[in-house]
């Protein structure tokens, strides 16, 4: 009969209500149909299992038990009649007195689907016990109000350290993969909320997770702040991904680690825009700056990377806000380009300038007309400092000059166009 039907389960709940089965019958059926070759027939001894837990209770589940030990029902009819059970304590109780293999066995395939708040944490640590970081991932409760009620910030963190060394699609029984990207942000989220875990740890993991994090919604925040305090951790990074000027590392082997390394590092200082200095009325303090561009150009210096680190200080500074008098860039990053005098940093804020203008829109037949305006701008701000700041006030103009060269692109495709 449950190759007949469309849904052998329900057909098995059905079964379950009927109330004339003897206890005989009962377990006869399910010696024949737990665990069977023929899934149609497991399927339906699942549905019964389920049917009958909900008529006669925790007691009938016991019963049946206690028949299979004495009975010798083979692993595979046990373990199936718990995966019928609830995913609850009650059913992990159960587990305690038989073989470990078979708990392991348990653990290893049970579908983790939706678990009660106050069972979560004991069901997570099983499955990172088993190898099943992402199913324990969706098992976290992301939507407490009250954080005193959130799972452990150590559990949260062995959630995130495990999955980020397991592949989701290696893992079996095969998790739900929709919402990991979300769910591990929130995490985060989670834990930067908490007051029980130190920066250091929570900056580790969002290196782990910077490829994840630089396209989400919550940046690497811990990062950037640490690369906008500390320059010799910028130059830490500068080492991890370029090569020196002077190939002093040529015989240094590169392996996996350190290609990882370099991606990651790449990845964190090409989204970085968060200025040494910044302060909270969004104005640069000077010293700050100054203090922190020195000792990063220096210390790039001496591990032959000086070029490089004019070239990403550039461009950081290009993200630098308009000073008090309305004039760009503020008058912090004005002085800075004086006293260091380098026309590698400056080529790289002008060539930082046009990048984060990012993609535009135009009208058909619009020509250059935005490029003119900036244009325009950029060299009034040159005009404004060219007495005070005449290396800034030459960039400047040279950031003028390259759109006025743009409209002349956009001209000549408006008049294609026609």
């Amino acid at each position: 009969m449950a190759e007949l039907v469309k849904e052998p389960g329900l057909l098995g709940a059905a079964i379950a209500n009927i109330e004339t089965i003897t206890e005989e019958i009962e377990v006869s059926f399910l010696s024949e149909t737990l665990g069977n070759e023929n899934n149609l027939l497991n399927v339906l001894a699942i549905g019964f299992i389920r049917g009958r837990l909900k008529n006669r209770g925790w007691t009938w589940v016991e019963n049946v038990l206690c028949f299979a030990k004495n009975n010798y029902w083979s692993e595979q009819q046990v373990i199936n009649f718990f995966y019928a059970l609830p995913f609850d304590k009650r059913t992990w109780d159960l587990l305690i007195p038989h073989r470990r293999e078979l708990t392991n066995l348990y653990w290893q395939t049970i579908p983790a689907g939706w678990v009660k708040e106050n069972e979560q944490e004991a069901a997570i640590i099983k499955l990172l016990e088993f190898n099943r970081p992402y199913a324990a991932l969706n098992l976290v409760n992301l939507y407490q109000n009250d954080k005193t009620k959130f799972l452990p910030s150590n559990l949260l963190v062995d959630i995130l350290e495990k999955t980020a060394s397991v592949d989701p699609y290696k893992e079996k029984p095969q998790p739900d993969t929709s919402c990991i990207s979300y769910r591990i942000e929130k995490i985060f989220d989670i834990l930067e909320r908490a007051d029980d875990i130190e920066d250091n740890k929570l900056a580790f993991l969002e290196w782990i997770y910077l490829p994840l994090l630089v396209h989400s919604q919550r940046q690497p925040k811990l990062l950037y702040q640490e690369l906008s305090k500390d320059p010799l951790f910028f130059v830490q990074i500068l080492k991890f991904v370029y090569k020196s000027e002077d190939d002093r590392d040529e015989l240094l082997e590169i392996d996996q680690a350190n290609l990882n390394h370099a991606e990651l590092g790449y990845k964190l200082l090409d989204t970085w825009h968060q200025l040494p200095g910044l302060k909270e009325d969004g104005t640069v303090d000077l010293e700050q700056l100054k203090n922190w561009v020195l000792r990063a150009r220096a210390a790039s210096q001496e591990i032959g990377r000086g070029k490089v680190a004019d070239i990403k200080i550039g461009h950081l500074l290009a993200y630098a806000p308009k000073s008090l008098d309305g004039i760009w860039p503020d008058i912090a990053v004005r002085e800075i380009i004086e006293e260091v005098a380098s026309k590698q940093m400056e080529r790289s804020i002008a060539t930082g300038v046009f990048n984060k203008r990012g993609v535009w829109t135009k009208s058909i037949g619009e020509g250059g007309v935005q490029e003119r305006e900036l244009a325009e701008t950029y060299r009034n701000y040159a005009n404004a400092v060219r007495d005070t700041h005449p290396r800034t006030a030459a960039m400047l103009r040279s950031i003028a000059d390259g759109y006025i060269s743009d409209a002349h692109r956009e001209d000549i495709w408006a008049e294609l166009e026609d």
